[in-house]
């Protein structure tokens, strides 16, 4: 489902994935990093597919969109995965982007070294853009779980909810 190639230590593999801009989080990630997010998120196959993953091939383990469908602890801990990874990134670039700024505005003559300095720099742009976006993707989590649980505490004439029939209340006794 995924392409890995070994890693540097035993054990270790790597998913290579595509990133791009976007304002969503699931256009912006390649649906390889999100199913990998999920693998490792999840500690059963009911978690990570639903109830019916025994019916499922290849191709539609794959067609999951994003992180849905995830109960939300999975999802949440999905998104910490793909920080974890995008920091992990960043983490390998020898310099921050503040000093390519300053490489980049003292290099007047050599070209080539002025459009790697750029690469660079873009792509840790990039990378920030993303976490940015994982960020707003955990904050929503939080606040969603917040306002299930203050919806929970609610009256059901106020919810609109129904709530379910106390033992013993159909005249059973």
């Amino acid at each position: 489902v995924v392409d890995l190639d070994p890693g540097t230590r035993p054990g270790n593999w790597i998913a290579s994935a595509h990133v791009r801009r976007s304002r969503k989080l699931s256009e912006a990630l390649d649906a390889s990093l999100l199913f990998c997010a999920r693998v490792l998120s999840c500690e059963t196959r009911e978690e990570l597919f639903g109830a019916e993953w025994q019916q499922l091939g290849k191709q539609d383990a794959m067609s999951f969109k994003g992180l849905e469908g995830l109960p939300p602890a999975r999802r949440r801990a999905a998104i910490s995965v793909l920080q974890a990874a995008v920091q992990a990134t960043l983490a390998t670039f020898e310099t921050s982007p503040e000093k390519d700024e300053k490489l980049l505005a003292g290099i007047q003559t050599d070209a080539n070294r002025r459009v790697a300095v750029a690469y660079r720099l873009e792509k840790k742009r990039l990378l920030a853009d993303i976490f940015a976006l994982l960020e707003r993707a955990d904050d929503r989590e939080v606040e969603l779980r917040v306002k299930k649980n203050a919806e929970a505490d609610l009256p059901s004439a106020v919810s609109g909810r129904k709530r379910p029939a106390a033992a013993g209340s159909r005249g059973f006794k």
